[in-house]
């Protein structure tokens, strides 16, 4: 039987999600979901919830997740990844993502 662990993480000061965005087209500021002294819970290395910090730690508490109390200001965003390539170029991009590191 695998054992499931849960982490929480927070408070961060602000917490951008990218909830309920169109998939394509140009964003306005006032589309991002910020959510202030947010939280992130953690369930076997994914993330599982994210919330208000205080209204997800009862719940954390009571199934016995790990706490990481941040101390400071810190603002958590979405990690964004170029994965882009094109299936047809058989080389390498290496000499393109060193450039792009400059």
């Amino acid at each position: 039987m695998q054992t499931i662990k849960h982490t929480l993480i927070g408070p961060i000061r602000q917490a951008v999600t990218m909830t309920g965005l169109p998939l394509k087209g140009a964003l306005k500021d006032e589309q991002l979901e910020v959510i202030s002294e947010a939280g992130i819970l953690i369930k076997n290395d994914r993330i599982h919830q994210v919330g208000n910090y205080w209204e997800l730690y009862p719940e954390a508490q009571s199934i016995g997740a790990e706490m990481v109390s941040l101390k400071g200001d810190f603002v958590a965003l979405p990690g964004l990844i170029d994965c882009h390539t094109h299936i047809c170029f058989g080389g390498s991009r290496a000499q393109d993502y060193a450039i792009n590191l400059n």
